[in-house]
């Protein structure tokens, strides 16, 4: 069949214009790449060091709620990278284990992108931990044969992986009975301390959209907290209740020391529908009911107060559509978060299959002082339970006597504990005990006791005294009693301040690094000085049964003696 002359014509006209147009449809593309490649990028860099002057490694700063994209290097210089221009101002949070958590406004240094802090950022050594119960009881174990190997659970979370450690351990004519040590251990707080747990579940539209594997985010959440409160110790002084959130929050179940009913208000509860009105996310109303829920329970100031906050998302309301992200909503949280540290309430997020550089997790755990456990979202079920929510990364029982661990030794994430070490009957047995703040952290703060087959025994002192236990034998229904140590050239440090009913007893450790409290401590009662200790292990000795004032030694343990002789 043959053409037409019009025909070609027109044919080649299509064919040119159809080259013509794919060409510009390339440039066009090109050119879109370009701008994207060259978009502006806004950067903010500075330095993070200790105290003492130390520049720190592995440090996650986030500002106005964006992720960093490095952590500090070996200089400890930092650089955070956004595709939005920062104000002459910004709101910075800093954070890395064995630190005090950094959160404030800080100034920026430029006209123009890349921004500098004006000042370097410093980070305070975190406190080693506040209190440690101990109990030691002879077990009902038969005598363990020799050349038997023994498996010994360390929990020492890993900064890296944050799961337990197993170290088996080969021991000849070493075991002959064990003992049951368990306690329990708080980075703050003391024998009257109540743990208050919130647990805050994301129920946002996408949660119930993205899957991980078979599931959705959503249900990953809830069998991650399930498994969380199963490893949780049924307790009077533990209380656990329920936040969700989606475009809104709510309690969904009160403090209650009911476990069983905790997870059943898991079980039952329902995510938003993907892409409805009320399926954005909401961190600002998250964190909102989450202070009005402490509120409410009017808890004691020794009390914890700790949630556990998972997320699959980043915060894209109050402002807006609530699909988008906007900066606002970023600088919401953060302001949300800043009223929770205002009430010492302390957030862990642990985010669930998070990718974008928005979420805010970070910042909201800095500057609460919690932890951002950036696990991988398939062991977020797995290893949640692995993590304390007293402020501890583990504990550490070691027999130096036999040079072996505590076994069969199981640390709850509220920090109860409980383990059998292994003993020789030849001698006196020392066992130390570390209650850990960070992996990489320096082992000061330790406690040793001396234990037998009989189970602990007691010794003179040795190494500064660490606890105590006093008796008020006062006639005031309701005494004020404080407890202050001398500091070097820092004056007076409080290390107990609380109301005491007549005839009943306190107890507290010291303040210094290693939880000695120097030389001396004075007791008061409302503000008038009452009683005087010798803490140095020197004259007079402190015991059961010495007396100061209306007050009477019950118990006390020394750094290296443990636990003191009467």
């Amino acid at each position: 069949m043959g053409y037409s002359e019009s025909s070609l014509s027109f044919r080649s006209f299509l064919s040119i214009t159809s080259i013509a147009f794919m060409a510009l449809l390339l440039a066009a593309c090109i050119e879109s790449t370009s701008n994207t490649e060259t978009a502006p990028v806004y950067s903010i860099s500075g330095t993070v060091i200790s105290e003492d002057e130390t520049l720190v490694e592995n440090a996650m700063v986030t500002i106005d709620g964006i992720e960093a994209v490095s952590l500090t290097n070996s200089s400890g210089q930092f650089v955070v990278e956004s595709e939005e221009d920062f104000l002459s101002s910004a709101f910075l949070s800093a954070s890395k284990d064995g630190f005090e958590s950094y959160s404030r406004e800080v100034t920026l240094l430029g006209v123009e992108s890349p921004y500098q802090l004006a000042d370097v950022i410093t980070l305070s050594e975190s406190i080693p931990w506040e209190y440690l119960d101990i109990d030691v009881a002879a077990s009902d174990t038969q005598q363990i044969t020799q050349n038997q190997s023994f498996i010994s659970s360390v929990n020492r979370a890993s900064t890296a992986i944050q799961e337990s450690i197993t170290l088996a351990n080969a021991r000849d004519n070493e075991c002959d009975c064990t003992v049951t040590l368990s306690g329990k251990a708080f980075k703050k707080g003391g024998r009257k301390t109540k743990a208050y747990i919130l647990l805050a579940v994301d129920a946002s539209g996408s949660s119930a959209e993205k899957t991980i594997g078979d599931q959705t985010v959503f249900e990953i959440e809830i069998e991650a907290l399930s498994a969380l409160v199963n490893r949780l110790t049924e307790h009077e002084k533990l209380n656990v209740g329920i936040v969700r959130f989606a475009s809104d929050a709510s309690l969904i179940l009160d403090f209650t020391d009911d476990l069983a009913a905790v997870k059943r208000a898991l079980s039952v509860m329902e995510p938003e529908i993907p892409k409805s009105s009320s399926a954005s996310t909401n961190y600002k109303a998250a964190l909102e009911v989450i202070a009005a829920s402490y509120d409410a329970a009017d808890l004691k100031r020794p009390d914890i107060k700790t949630v556990v906050f998972l997320s699959d998302g980043i915060p894209t309301a109050p402002f807006e559509s609530g699909i988008t992200q906007e900066k606002e909503d970023r600088l919401a949280s953060i302001e949300a978060a800043k009223l929770l540290k205002e009430k010492n309430i302390v957030v862990n997020t642990f985010p669930v299959n998070v990718v974008s550089k928005l979420t805010t997790l970070p910042a909201i755990s800095a500057i609460t002082g919690g932890f951002y456990y950036g696990l991988e979202s398939e062991l977020v079920v797995s290893q949640i339970a692995q993590y304390s929510l007293v402020g501890l990364k583990g504990i550490e029982v070691l027999n130096e006597t036999t040079n072996s661990d505590a076994v069969n030794f199981d640390l709850s994430p509220d920090g109860w504990f409980s383990g059998d070490v292994c003993l020789s009957s030849a001698e006196n047995n020392h066992i130390k005990i570390t209650p850990l703040v960070c992996e990489d952290c320096q082992k000061t703060a330790y406690q040793k006791i001396k234990a037998s087959c009989e189970g602990e025994e007691c010794s003179s002192c040795a190494g500064q005294i660490t606890m105590l236990e006093l008796k008020y034998t006062g006639d005031l229904a309701s005494a004020q009693i404080r407890v202050e140590q001398p500091q070097k050239n820092k004056g007076a440090k409080i290390i107990f301040d609380s109301t005491v009913s007549a005839q009943e007893s306190f107890e507290f450790y010291g303040a210094e690094k290693d939880k000695t409290m120097g030389p001396s401590i004075s007791v008061y009662i409302n503000d008038d000085l009452n009683g005087e200790f010798v803490t140095s292990c020197g004259e007079p000795k402190v015991g059961p049964g010495l007396v100061s004032g209306d007050f009477e030694v019950v118990r006390g343990y020394s750094r290296n003696g443990g636990l003191i002789c009467p």
